[in-house]
């Protein structure tokens, strides 16, 4: 989905992307959520300091859609993804 996210902002709305792969919910091999976050804020911030010109972070959750999140367009389903603009 990311790979489909950056092309389609690269190249149908001339938006400039990076798409970054990290993996910060795996601890010894095992998935663990419970510090993604606070593994990833020294990257995302070093991607953002190297890029300053960065205006929107979208985190794009790679797990499905839990039954109770998300939410429903047209009936079709949409994950609890996170879009953050940088001020």
């Amino acid at each position: 989905m990311g790979t489909y996210l950056t092309e389609l902002l690269n190249d149908t709305y001339g938006i400039e992307t990076i798409h970054h792969e990290g993996v910060y919910d795996l601890v010894d091999g095992k998935l663990d959520r419970s510090m993604a976050y606070e593994l990833a804020e020294p990257q995302i911030q070093k991607i953002l300091a190297e890029n300053p010109s960065i205006e929107v972070v979208i985190d794009l959750h790679r797990d499905g859609v839990a039954e109770g999140t998300g939410g429903r367009d047209q009936g079709e389903a949409y994950g609890s993804d996170h879009v953050l603009q940088r001020a």
